[in-house]
């Protein structure tokens, strides 16, 4: 928590690392009990800066990867995906606990700053915002699971899924306007007790 707060992320509660255990080897057949970094108390909170989606951030990035125009303006990148391996505590219906993207300037454990996180009602995984929430993705279990959310610029959509990123288009939801850029983040929200367990993540265009 201590390094990752020198480079501007937010780290509340000091969530701990847990170590896996009990898998047979690289089956998914026998996932064991997956490690992680545990946010086993409410409001725990563990989110980047906020540097994702917005003009600016996507400019950079074109200039990088040497995708410009002919005219020499960015060539935007059509996706934002984010793809991480997490398993929750508990199924409880809390519309507050999730992993995704926040609103900028939000908390990753206030349902109203949710950008584009993966949640549970109780019953199933969702994908959801401050202003919208999709239908059911998958009925939900404490297993660790392979989770993606692709945030679509030409379709002003964001789509959620949960192990099957081989299909092109998930449950969704529309993009808030005037939210970027985002961060990732992980949160339980005041009271929760879902307790997100988060063993990788990886962010790309």
């Amino acid at each position: 928590g201590n390094d990752l707060s020198a480079f501007g992320w937010t780290v509340t509660g000091a969530p701990p690392y847990i170590a896996p255990s009990g898998a047979d080897f690289l089956t998914p057949d026998d996932k064991g009990t997956t490690g992680g970094v545990h946010l086993d108390t409410a409001s725990d909170v563990i989110q980047s800066p906020p540097i994702f989606g917005d003009w600016s951030h996507g400019a950079a990035v074109t200039r990088l990867v040497g995708r410009l125009s002919n005219d020499g303006t960015p060539d935007m990148p059509r996706f934002l995906i984010c793809d991480f391996v997490a398993r929750f505590s508990a199924n409880n219906a809390e519309t507050g606990s999730g992993i995704g993207f926040v609103e900028d300037g939000g908390s990753a454990a206030v349902a109203n700053d949710h950008a584009a996180m993966i949640f549970t009602d109780g019953t199933s995984w969702k994908l959801r915002s401050g202003a919208a929430t999709s239908a059911a993705i998958a009925a939900v279990d404490t297993s660790p699971h392979r989770f993606r959310i692709v945030l679509d610029r030409i379709a002003a959509l964001a789509y959620g899924f949960v192990d099957n990123h081989d299909k092109l288009y998930g449950q969704s939801i529309a993009i808030e306007a005037d939210e970027f850029p985002v961060c990732f983040g992980a949160g339980v929200v005041s009271g929760g007790s879902n307790d997100p367990v988060l063993s990788n993540v990886d962010i790309r265009y």
